[in-house]
């Protein structure tokens, strides 16, 4: 890797898998049971791709297919505070401990903004405000 040269290359059907669009990063969850998973850190022996048809691809090191993830079954971090975690779905939010343990679900988008202890999201007409010290 430091003289550039190629270490591999690989070829994917796009009939069949679809565009290769990016890489998925550690803020990717899947819920297993009452808890949930970091796609990445859960596995560090596989890489995971997302593609234009809606897939994630499990990768091998080798960069071999080896299982095809419904990126609807995908919850999105996308705030933490102290001890919580925040994953959009759809026009939810649920959250989680640092254990990964689910702790609320609210229905709240991942448009929302924390400002203090305070949550916050606009949804149609609606100006919604919830106080994350309740889940203390």
């Amino acid at each position: 890797m430091a003289k550039g040269s190629l270490l591999l290359e690989k070829s994917f059907d796009i009939g069949l898998v679809g565009e290769l669009s990016y890489f998925i990063g550690n803020q990717a969850y899947l819920k297993k049971d009452n808890s949930f998973v970091c796609l990445v850190t859960s596995d560090s022996t596989s890489n995971y791709l997302y593609t234009k048809t809606g897939k994630i691809l499990k990768l091998s090191g080798k960069f071999d297919i080896l299982e095809q993830i419904d990126y609807k079954q995908i919850y999105i971090c996308y705030l933490k505070a102290k001890d919580i975690k925040f994953l959009a779905k759809d026009q939810e939010t649920t959250v989680i401990g640092m254990d990964n343990q689910n702790l609320a679900e609210l229905k709240i988008s991942g448009n929302a903004i924390l400002k203090g202890s305070k949550l916050y999201d606009i949804q149609d007409k609606s100006f919604i405000e919830f106080d994350v010290k309740e889940l203390e």
